[in-house]
């Protein structure tokens, strides 16, 4: 991972970050904005995976997490809704 690669990663997560307090602080109904931050941690986990632990380059590996990932990220969807 380069330099410029891994600060463009760092600003994204701190984007995404703040983010997620402003959806908590925003008002909107808790399913909606409980949905928008977990598509936030998503995205978060993502870029930690692929870039800093540098699985971009492995498809199997990558693929396979991303796909638990993504899994679990949907089971939290369900309950948020549900409950």
């Amino acid at each position: 991972m380069t330099p410029s690669s891994l600060i463009r990663t760092w600003i994204a997560l701190a984007l995404l970050t703040a983010i997620g307090t402003a959806l908590h602080f925003s008002g909107l109904p808790p399913q909606v904005a409980g949905s928008l931050i977990l598509l936030a941690a998503w995205f978060k986990a993502r870029f930690v995976l692929l870039d800093y632990l540098e699985l971009r380059g492995v498809p199997g590996w990558s693929s396979g997490l991303l796909s638990v990932l993504a899994a679990f990220n949907a089971l939290l969807l369900v309950l948020l809704w549900v409950a």
